[in-house]
């Protein structure tokens, strides 16, 4: 009897597959010009898992009592807003609609891929799956069993991937970049070998550099913040830079004149700006005004940065200008502690994505607020679900040309799904 042999195929020339939820979530993107040839993926397809979809009203119905108008209002985001620079209006565009089954203890993360928001779903029991605004799915090869992706981020057809493995080392941690391309296995570089992490790293893309941060101990067995900047087409790593002691976690924003890094230590919220081959511009500087933390969010809009803070028991938005002088524009109710806040840029203007429980934790709301550098907002529901908060979790932002895409984990964990919402901007 002849033996059979796994085989796993090469990643060039494969083709993705369309799955049946693209109704739901692309109806509007339909009607654009279609993609060439040449921009086919090259990595492995899968079919997406029996799709449901839920009827929901297109348009949501007007409160018919003051009730629930206390109600609407209650759950709302609350900001403070003035007059300022224009904003798109951005609105749901269709129904929400369940994309796949994810495994427990799924982690997802957003990936602007050949200028498509994609969604990363990676977990210990399962490959790790890229998800298409048109409902393809695409499987990675499985990284090394010790590896943890932390930030995820693609050029070209390439994805990559920044975490921490296991070093050959005996009690040392490799920090790591993690290439999928047309190999059938992920390309691993290491960046540094520490004694231990104390945040996780962080990534960034301008152009074909790559800014990867993360804390470790010093020489003064304190944290430091460590900054490695990686040449994506020679695949050329340089040595890392200490920034500094460092308390929490770090955040790392780009543009296409480079990087912008802030975290916190006992003097701050600190801020060090990098050109586009990451050299440093000038020496780090306290940012006032912005609490004693690191920021939950750094967003980079154009050459606007957003910052994202807490502030009490909500969440305050602050534009920095050239002179790191923050200044407020807003704010919305903080999500429950410890859980990030999603954002992305339309335009000039930051759209934030953001859960909101009920006092008594029986209802879930996502909410999705347009704000411009001057605090002029628009927001708008995305999602309403009577439950637990683990109910629907998660909340994950891509740009798309001409709008957004909402995705979010819903249901517990041995059944959550992805479930995702094209939000249109005009």
């Amino acid at each position: 009897m002849r033996g059979h042999r796994a085989h796993t195929p090469s990643l060039a020339g494969l083709q993705r597959t369309r799955g049946p939820f693209v109704d739901a979530l692309s109806a509007a993107r339909d009607r654009r010009a279609p993609r060439s040839a040449g921009d086919q993926p090259v990595l492995t397809p899968i079919q997406l898992e029996k799709q449901t979809r839920v009827p929901t009203d297109p348009k949501p119905r007007a409160p018919r009592a003051w009730l629930a108008g206390a109600l609407a209002i209650a759950l709302a985001p609350s900001l403070v807003s003035a007059r300022g620079t224009s904003v798109r209006e951005c609105d749901p565009g269709g129904p929400p609609a369940a994309v796949a089954d994810l495994a427990p203890s799924s982690s997802t993360r957003p990936l602007q891929r050949q200028e498509e928001g994609w969604l990363v779903a990676a977990s210990k029991s399962q490959r790790p799956r890229l998800f298409s605004p048109k409902g393809e799915a695409i499987e990675l090869p499985q990284a090394p069993s010790s590896a943890e992706t932390t930030s995820w981020v693609a050029r070209g057809r390439a994805v990559f991937a920044v975490g921490t493995a296991l070093s050959q080392a005996h009690g040392k941690t490799n920090v790591v970049l993690l290439r999928w391309g047309v190999d059938n296995r992920p390309r691993v570089t290491a960046l540094a070998s520490v004694e231990s992490v104390s945040s996780k790293p962080a990534a960034a893309l301008a152009g074909e550099r790559l800014v990867v941060v993360w804390g470790q101990p010093g020489a003064d067995r304190r944290p430091h913040l460590m900054l490695s900047v990686t040449d994506l087409e020679e695949l050329r790593v340089q040595a890392p830079i200490d920034l500094g002691v460092q308390r929490g976690d770090a955040r790392i924003a780009a543009s296409d004149s480079g990087f912008v890094v802030m975290w916190a230590n006992e003097q701050g919220v600190q801020r060090a700006l990098f050109d586009a081959k990451g050299k440093q511009s000038g020496v780090s500087q306290v940012i006032a005004g912005v609490g004693k933390d690191a920021p939950r969010t750094l967003q980079r809009c154009g050459e606007q940065a957003f910052l994202l803070h807490d502030a009490g028991n909500q969440v305050a938005i602050s534009t920095l200008d050239a002179s790191g002088a923050a200044k407020e524009i807003g704010r919305v109710p903080a999500p429950p502690a410890g859980e990030p806040i999603a954002t992305s840029c339309v335009g000039e203007a930051l759209a934030i994505g953001h859960r909101v429980v009920s006092p008594k934790g029986d209802n879930v709301v996502l909410w999705i607020s347009t704000l411009g550098a001057g605090g002029k907002l628009r927001q708008r529901k995305v999602r309403d679900v009577r439950g637990t908060p683990d109910s629907m979790h998660s909340l994950q932002l891509t740009a798309e040309p001409g709008g957004l895409r909402a995705w979010w984990q819903q249901g517990e964990a041995a059944t959550a799904q992805l479930w995702a919402r094209d939000v249109v901007c005009k």
